[in-house]
């Protein structure tokens, strides 16, 4: 999972230097990176389900040489709809992954550590960004954007080969079909029983997707915009990265002690509190950078923990069909306007005070969907 997220959002990194040495105007540049939401979904609900059947093990190493492949040829493509279809291959590898590696974790973990492991899967995924981020300050200068892309490319082959040989057998794989989930089963996300959850889950986590997704497609631009370097915005973006590792340990262990729901409300709380803060705030450039990179580090933690929620709301039989589908669709529709919008406001010359009240407006409406599932559930997580 770490490689996942160096191969799915280390480009965006070098996004600004790929653009200006290829004529990609911003607006395109989001086009691109919208063809990997894109994949996502399409990962999560029609590969990922295929791990029931064929094993874990298997579609995981599948998922992260689709992901990792494609950085070997895109320093060797120019145009827009080659570029795009190679990022949709890279969606499509990460959709995949995540939701069969938080089952196979929610699986076989303890359940008095359930939560803390679950999210500490998926926040290997922002460990992987803050690699790819502290990678960009390193390589980069040194030997150009192209390096950065082939260097991850080549790790994440070695990898897959490595853990071909040494990975075990996943209990998925020695399950009968008639036993295994079925892709079928997504009915009864939408049934009397679990409809207005899957609908608030929905809601919550595309609005956590919104704001990951252009955190980390946008992010890096919107400092450099600032007047900081490209090896200045890979230590600032590897140092937060980690600052979310740290925070989702966190939050994972207060999950497994307070409850679910408790948590979560508490991380978007006060990351709604920071965007709206920011937007107030004039002047103190630094101050209001690092409150705009805490709020964002927030967010990503407590969509980490959502991962072990859902999990928790949906009974066994249905965890991986619930974990592609509502995080495919979440990813697919926060991702798209994540990254095609935030291209827009980037190439409009939008302000860091602009965007926080933007994206304080989206953390609201996050926090009350959460807030609405918990009344409803009578917070069972917790």
């Amino acid at each position: 999972m770490l490689l996942q997220g160096a191969d799915a959002f280390g480009i965006s990194y070098v996004a600004p230097l790929l653009g200006r040495e290829h004529g990609i105007d911003p607006e395109w540049v989001g086009v691109i990176f919208t063809a990997s939401v894109i994949g996502t979904l399409l990962g999560a609900i029609g590969i990922a389900p295929a791990s029931d059947r064929f094993g874990r093990s298997r579609i995981l190493l599948l998922s992260v040489l689709m992901t990792g492949t494609p950085s070997l040829l895109i320093p060797l493509t120019t145009g827009v709809p080659a570029l795009a279809a190679l990022r949709f291959v890279v969606g499509l590898g990460y959709g995949a992954s995540l939701p069969v590696a938080v089952a196979l974790v929610a699986e076989v973990a303890p359940a008095h550590r359930r939560a803390l492991l679950v999210t500490l899967t998926s926040t290997s995924t922002v460990v992987g960004m803050g690699v790819s981020g502290l990678a960009t300050s390193l390589i980069v200068p040194r030997y150009g954007w192209h390096a950065m892309l082939y260097s991850s490319g080549v790790v994440s082959v070695v990898v897959t080969l490595v853990g071909a040989l040494l990975l075990p057998k996943s209990r998925a794989a020695g399950a009968s079909v008639s036993s295994a989930p079925q892709r079928g089963d997504a009915r009864a996300l939408i049934s009397p029983a679990f409809l207005r959850q899957s609908l608030l889950l929905c809601l919550m986590l595309t609005m956590s997707s919104l704001v990951v997704n252009f955190a980390a497609y946008w992010l890096p631009t919107l400092i450099v915009n600032q007047g900081y370097s490209v090896q200045d915005t890979g230590f600032i973006g590897s140092s937060r990265q980690l600052l979310t590792v740290l925070t989702g340990i966190a939050v994972g262990w207060g999950m497994d002690r307070l409850g679910f729901g408790r948590v979560l409300a508490m991380c978007y709380g006060l990351a709604t509190l920071l965007f709206m803060g920011l937007a107030g705030l004039h002047g103190l450039a630094v101050l209001a950078l690092g409150m705009l990179l805490l709020g964002m580090t927030l967010f990503s933690a407590g969509t980490s923990g959502s991962l072990a929620l859902i999990s928790s709301v949906y009974p066994a039989q249905q965890r991986t069909t619930a974990l592609g589908w509502v995080q495919g669709v979440a990813r697919l529709l926060g991702g798209i306007i994540g990254t095609s919008v935030g291209g827009v406001m980037v190439g409009a010359g939008w302000t860091q005070r602009q965007f926080a009240v933007g994206i304080g407006c989206v953390a609201l409406v996050c926090l009350a969907s959460l807030l609405a599932m918990l009344r409803r559930a009578g917070d069972d997580g917790a």
